[in-house]
């Protein structure tokens, strides 16, 4: 090896878990690349080599060296090694950084881009801002387009502190409207319309510098899907992806909406080109595991879940857990859901601290036997009221779950809230108890309410409208 991997040749301390590459920062222990407007997650091994040439920057690696350092003795292989380098490459190409490896004929490979050692580290694993805000921002940017409940608080309040410090932070506006809708969609509140308005005002500031940022129309088009204007959030969104067709965000919720409104369909081609454009995003790969259910396919939801469930996107127990339903398989459904509903807590930390009834709401939402779901629904619901411990998208996810409509309806309420609205994706899937929902009488005046037929005015009716037959766009 040419490169010697001696700290005093390091580009970056070996204990150091993020650097700056460019406008990217790097997050080794995640493995994730983040700028301002995306994050790519890489695969364990690929992050390791890049990892491994980071270290020693500028010089020289063995190709033998990487394979025992990486794979180890007898489980290397060249096909391994080149596969990792060209996945680097293609994800760095997503920030418009080409060829950051060099391949050296007969040799190996070296990383060429000028690396910047993140430091020094405030109390709560953040750089200091004053030290230095672009990399605090960038990092704050990671915990954003994760959904972790501990790093999106501390992001907010990095994001925060930069927009005050610096207030024509366009970018850090952006990505602090963001962070407040995923506050507003994830985390239990008196108040979500409040926290709607804020992300929404923070939106329209980073539009004022910025108006082609795609981060703060994605949150304004969350505004229109909130107060019923499902057409025009469809069109603000299709907007954005004309701008960038490879926004996996935009592509990811343009197949988001078209869920909602029954387009499932349409939607699943949208959700699988964003597993395509960002295939280590679990919220992505669940989203087509519904789409999928909800067209009869359990067995291609069933691995779809289970792939989300492997990329740690834990809220996926529900599909996985519906998937087993929908075949006639309860008590497989209702283990599947118990054993997925801990994991919870290291993605929603604030939100589910009540342990001891996850097992009956298993029970009851995924029984074969209608009354036993029911009785012990409402068991549950007694039990949840008693603690004071409440969350409209639960709530509402319950009711849809056991087919009790006027509930559902009544939970739901007269307003189309980012969170609560996923229960609208799952509204179309083939099951005794969502026929219950769809079928009921009250049914279109609750679609009316929320939006849903002006959007089938326009686009047509739901895949399922034949159902029915109960429902007519005059």
């Amino acid at each position: 090896m040419t490169g010697k991997l001696e700290a005093g040749s390091m580009a970056v301390n070996a204990n150091q878990h993020k650097c700056m590459i460019d406008s990217v920062q790097v997050d080794f222990k995640r493995r994730t690349l983040t700028d301002d407007s995306q994050s790519v997650r890489l695969e364990p091994k690929a992050m390791e080599v890049l990892e491994l040439l980071v270290l020693v920057s500028g010089e020289v690696v063995d190709r033998d060296q990487i394979l025992t350092r990486i794979w180890g003795e007898g489980e290397a292989s060249d096909e391994s090694l080149s596969r990792s380098v060209s996945l680097i490459r293609t994800a760095f190409k997503k920030f418009h950084i080409e060829n950051p490896i060099e391949t050296i004929p007969r040799k190996g490979y070296r990383f060429s881009r000028k690396v910047k050692p993140i430091s020094p580290l405030g109390s709560d694993g953040l750089p200091e801002l004053e030290e230095d805000l672009d990399a605090a921002v960038l990092i704050a940017a990671s915990g954003v387009v994760h959904y972790l409940g501990k790093d999106l608080s501390n992001s907010i309040k990095v994001l925060t502190e930069a927009v005050e410090k610096r207030p024509d932070f366009y970018s850090a506006w952006g990505l602090l409207a963001e962070a407040i809708m995923r506050a507003m969609i994830y985390w239990p509140s008196s108040d979500r319309l409040a926290l709607l308005k804020d992300a929404v005002g923070a939106a329209r500031k980073a539009l004022e510098g910025n108006k082609t940022l795609s981060l703060p129309r994605l949150v304004l088009a969350q505004e229109k899907i909130t107060y019923g204007d499902v057409c025009g959030a469809i069109d603000m969104v299709a907007e954005v992806l004309r701008d960038d067709p490879d926004n996996t965000e935009a592509t990811y919720r343009l197949g988001f909406y078209f869920g909602l409104i029954g387009h499932t369909e349409k939607a699943l081609g949208y959700l699988e080109r964003a597993v395509v454009l960002d295939p280590l995003q679990g919220r992505n790969q669940m989203h087509v595991a519904i789409a999928r259910t909800n067209m009869g396919d359990f067995e291609g939801a069933e691995a779809f879940a289970e792939e989300s469930l492997r990329r740690q996107y834990f809220a996926a127990a529900e599909i996985h857990a519906v998937t087993a339903f929908a075949q006639g398989k309860f008590d497989t459904a209702t283990e599947r859901y118990t054993k997925n509903t801990e994991l919870y807590q290291s993605m929603y930390a604030p939100l589910f601290d009540v342990k001891a009834y996850w097992q009956d709401m298993a029970q009851g939402m995924y029984s074969g036997c209608p009354d036993k779901r029911k009785q012990l629904m409402k068991r549950w619901c007694k039990l949840c009221d008693s603690l004071g411990w409440k969350h409209e998208g639960i709530t509402s996810y319950v009711f849809l779950r056991i087919g009790a409509a006027e509930e559902f309806f009544k939970a739901f309420g007269n307003l189309n809230v980012p969170g609560p609205n996923l229960c609208l994706f799952f509204m179309w899937e083939p099951t005794e108890p969502l026929r219950n929902i769809r079928c009921h009488p009250d049914f279109r005046g609750f679609a009316e309410r929320i939006g849903l037929t002006k959007a089938w005015d326009r686009f047509g009716p739901p895949d399922v409208w034949r159902e029915t037959g109960l429902y007519s766009t005059n």
